[in-house]
């Protein structure tokens, strides 16, 4: 698969300038209503994997743990891990190291908190606080893991009755399931993989602009300073801009990069 050469910077045009007018912005900003950027079609596709996603694991749960006979076969949290891996496939968030990995340690530190410190607020706090803490050095951060946290801590004697086996069975179990089923849905719904539409060409390893077709490889060593455009943008720019931020920011570098391609490219044809 090819890509086209970097494009030269394009010349400022009317429809150009006046796309980078400030808008006024509505009264009701600061709330954060959300962009509405997907389609229709997307959005009853996102829907309905992620009822089928919740369907699927709460049915293996239910089988294989003996939901008939009382015992917990599914968490709560995983409804949300559903919204972000069927909706937001893209984000760094909802990727399965941060999902599997992000529930487990969430579910490890609120049973830590729960019998250090009991069922009460205290214990509810310090369980979200630690399976933060843990979340990032592990490079697993996923928010939903903050409601397993609270749910080891502020859940029934059932929940408290597995002790550090909650983290395993069902939690575990859940989210591997709920990933399985993600990956498979959106493979035959034509989407496959989270972030797929999201893949970045891969240029050698040059700060020098490249000319002709570029091809479309996946190997790291060939990212580190892939040029962007003619004006020296390189996709470790990219990486050092997100560092400066100092925060999570929900967005990888590859869809970063596309972006900045894509605007690119309409700015041209502008």
């Amino acid at each position: 698969m090819t890509f086209p050469a970097d494009l030269p910077p394009p010349a400022p045009t009317a429809a150009s300038v006046a796309s980078t007018t400030a808008a006024p912005q509505p009264r009701w900003a600061w709330v954060g209503v959300q962009q509405q950027t997907i389609t229709w079609p997307e959005q009853l596709r996102d829907a309905l994997g992620a009822a089928l996603g919740i369907l699927i694991t709460g049915g293996l749960g239910w089988l294989l743990l003996g939901g008939a006979g009382g015992a917990l076969w599914l968490v709560a949290p995983m409804g949300a891990s559903a919204v972000l891996l069927f909706a937001v496939p893209s984000s760094p968030l909802a990727q399965p190291w941060p999902v599997l990995v992000g529930h487990i340690v969430a579910a490890t530190a609120g049973t830590a908190a729960y019998q250090l410190l009991g069922s009460g607020v205290a214990g509810a706090a310090a369980a979200v606080g630690l399976a933060l803490l843990a979340m990032f050095p592990l490079r697993c951060v996923h928010p939903p893991g903050g409601g397993t946290a609270l749910l080891a801590v502020l859940g029934s004697p059932a929940v408290h009755a597995l002790g550090w086996g909650f983290a395993l069975l069902p939690v575990a179990l859940n989210a591997l399931v709920l990933i399985l089923v993600a990956r498979l849905y959106r493979r035959l719904t034509g989407h496959w993989g989270p972030g797929a539409h999201a893949q970045a060409p891969r240029h050698a390893q040059t700060s020098q602009p490249v000319s002709g077709p570029v091809p479309m490889e996946r190997s790291p060593q060939h990212a580190v300073a892939a040029p962007l455009v003619r004006t020296g943008l390189t996709q470790a720019d990219l990486d050092r801009a997100l560092r400066e931020l100092d925060e999570l920011v929900d967005v990888d570098r590859d869809t970063l990069e596309l972006l900045l391609r894509r605007l690119l490219a309409q700015a041209r044809v502008d």
